[in-house]
């Protein structure tokens, strides 16, 4: 069923593969005409087998499992990879529930630390204005907020390009012109908020959730 940087295979029953994904649904889907469906397999070369591992645990009882012995750095880390993994997938329920793991105790979760690796990756892999950019663009609103030389430090690191532009962009939004470098301390709570989720017929807004 998928395929990781060891080309590692998982067997996946069709339903259970098609369950949530989109993707999937589509590419397994005998009337899709595409090459996977009829070899009944999906090569997913950019993804890690243990974070296919944690999706299939997720379709199977709907919420993450931790790794022992994962720092806060690397958990972080996952969680990156994680959310990239449902994006490709085209999996709304299982991006939102990687959002909703950024933050489960609220503002402490954002404490995960910065790191370009995380950045570089979540802007070349991800579209614009994805859930999972504007949280980081909020996360390190909060820590210029805390850090007079934290903006120094994002400017001498290897972050792309484009996450300043949409770091402006998100700074005059949030913010005001005049207020640029001066960001409020003031952080969502993501399992409180529906701002980093996606929503579709599966996954209506939290406020409109039974």
């Amino acid at each position: 069923m998928g395929e990781g940087d060891d080309k590692e295979d998982f067997v996946v029953h069709h339903s259970f593969a098609t369950k949530s994904s989109k993707f999937l649904q589509a590419a397994l889907s005998q009337d899709s005409g595409w090459k996977e469906a009829q070899e009944k397999r999906v090569p997913l070369p950019e993804a890690k087998p243990i974070d296919f591992e944690v999706y299939l645990e997720w379709l199977y009882a709907s919420q993450l499992t931790s790794r022992e012995g994962d720092t806060q750095r690397e958990r972080g880390k996952m969680l990156v990879r994680l959310y990239i993994l449902g994006d490709f997938l085209d999996d709304a329920g299982f991006c939102n529930q990687v959002m909703d793991a950024f933050a489960p105790g609220g503002t402490k979760a954002w404490d995960w630390s910065i790191n370009n690796e995380e950045c570089s990756l979540a802007w070349a892999k991800t579209p614009v204005d994805s859930p999972l950019r504007i949280f980081i663009l909020g996360l390190i609103s909060h820590r210029m907020s805390r850090n007079k030389n934290f903006f120094q430090e994002l400017v001498e690191s290897t972050c792309p390009r484009e996450l300043f532009i949409d770091l402006f962009k998100h700074l005059e939004s949030k913010h005001g012109l005049t207020k640029l470098l001066k960001p409020s301390t003031k952080l969502s709570k993501v399992r409180d908020k529906c701002e980093f989720h996606r929503h579709d017929e599966k996954n209506p807004k939290c406020s409109e959730s039974t």
